[in-house]
């Protein structure tokens, strides 16, 4: 992979900038991204802002809200152009083991 250069840096004021910039680079049509729940609220908003459909993975809360791999092989499709993993986890502060 080649060395980063400071034109290949995108700065934002702050993650919800950041956040809003990523998804709206993903919005063609027909594209959707997974989204943890529970998880950030801005994930759906920011989706819908930007006419991006969604669909939810549940985490576990009984298994220190680790993601439920089983139900992203049933969610994803040919369309899937995301899925968004938050490390440590917003809101419930889980740190994932793997």
């Amino acid at each position: 992979r080649p060395a980063l250069r400071a034109e290949d840096v995108f700065m934002t004021i702050g993650c919800s900038e950041a956040l809003s910039h990523v998804i709206a680079a993903m919005a063609v049509e027909g594209a959707n991204v997974l989204l943890p729940r529970p998880g950030f609220p801005l994930y759906e908003t920011l989706c819908q802002r930007h006419g991006i459909a969604y669909k939810f993975y549940d985490l576990d809360g009984e298994n220190g809200w680790e993601i439920k791999l089983d139900a992203l092989t049933h969610l994803r499709d040919d369309h899937t152009v995301a899925i968004i993993v938050n490390n440590p986890s917003n809101p419930c502060g889980a740190v994932y083991s793997e």
